[in-house]
This record gives structure tokens, sequence and C-alpha cells, in this order.
């Protein structure tokens, strides 16, 4: 049985098997029976499409609308873990964390409620923009960073998404020139640890913030 995509076609699906169930009964008492409880059915419908809307907000990060960490952790290592578990070989994934360049100057000279509407949400949108809005995953790290999880890429594929990145973050304009982002990426395969990848697209980050200009990526090399 396939389950309702969301909250809208859940209610939608309830609503229309009531209706069915009612169109049998057309009059007498079972109809006033049933009249009284096809009103409380829409109304326990309605209460619980609200509740799916409440649990997936809290999933949420209220001010740029990608996952909250926890959340974002949460599906990254299910989806590490299913893969493995599905598949008869290993799967590649990769692991990004991205912070975008000289923030802490702007929010100084401009003020955070005025960066974050000029700057940090269209940036989240644009990150959220270049990658697959069905298989990949794409979070708020905190502050001016986020992460990213690839879902069966290799190095090529995750440096045309990093670059398509590059591309419209740089195309925001502050009062400093094209905002920059740095990007670290971590390689790894279904079955993976997320700790170790989120550990070794840090490292790369770091890397790639050292680069003289910044707004570089970087990919994690063992030793």
């Amino acid at each position: 049985m396939k389950l309702p995509d969301s909250h809208e076609e859940m209610q939608s699906e309830l609503s229309e098997s009531l209706q069915a169930s009612r169109s049998m009964f057309k009059s007498g008492p079972e109809k006033q029976v049933f009249d009284a409880s096809f009103t409380y059915g829409r109304l326990a419908g309605q209460l619980l499409a609200n509740a799916v809307v409440a649990v997936e907000h809290k999933k949420t990060d209220s001010k740029t609308g990608l996952l909250e960490y926890s959340a974002f952790v949460e599906q990254a290592e299910a989806k590490l873990t299913l893969s493995r578990r599905v598949a008869d070989s290993a799967r590649s994934f990769a692991v990004m964390i991205l912070d975008l360049d000289n923030f802490k100057t702007l929010n100084d000279t401009l003020g955070h409620p005025v960066v974050d509407a000029a700057f940090l949400i269209p940036a989240a949108r644009a990150v959220q923009r270049s990658v697959r809005a069905d298989s990949d995953l794409v979070g708020r790290f905190g502050g001016e960073e986020f992460v990213v999880l690839l879902d069966g890429v290799g190095r090529d594929e995750s440096q045309i998404v990093a670059s398509h990145i590059h591309e419209r973050i740089n195309s925001i304009s502050t009062p400093n020139g094209p905002l920059g982002i740095s990007i670290g990426v971590a390689l790894g395969e279904s079955g993976d640890s997320y700790a170790l990848l989120i550990n070794d697209a840090d490292e790369a980050l770091l890397d790639a913030k050292r680069l003289e200009g910044k707004n570089q990526t970087v990919f994690f090399e063992e030793g």
C-alpha cells in the first residue's frame, strides 16, 4: 500500500473515502449516525494533518527553511545505513560542509537582521537549488555554515555540484563584492560512519578557508 506523500494528500484521501462511504446512506437513523461519524472523521483528519505539519516544522530551521542539523544527521545516517542493507554493492556518497566567506565582517558592518535577509537566506536557497530535492539532503550546520549529503555520486559529480553552488553564491552581491563560499568535501560509501565523513569534510573546509581568496572547494585526502 502506498502511503500519502504529504499531509495535503493524506487529507484528500481521507475526505474521498468518507464521502464515498457517506453516499451509501440515503436517509434514516443510519444516515444520522454516519453524518455524526463523518463530521468527527473530518475533524480527526484535520487534527492529524496539523500534527504532521507541526512535526515537519520542528525538523526545519526557522530562518532558512533547511533541515535542522539534528534532523539532517538522523536522515544522513539512515541513508548511509539503509543503502548498505538493500544494495548488493556499496553506494557512493559525498558529505559537504559549506561556509560563507567573510560573513563576520558583513554582520559587524550591517547587522545580523539585514545580513540574514539579504545574504544568509538567499545563500541557503542557492545551495538548495543546486542539489536534487528527491535524493540529496541540505541542512543548516550553524551560523553561516551549511551541510549537504549527495546520494550516489563520486568526485566528478560532487565537483559539478560544488561549481553550481559557487556560481549561484557568487551571483549574490555584497558591499564588499560578490559573496564567496568555501566548501570541504569528503567522499564515502554506504556503511561508512557519518561522524567520520563530517570530520573529514570539516578538515577539508579548513584547508579551503586557508587558500588565498577563499571561495574554493577542497576534497579531503587521506594522509
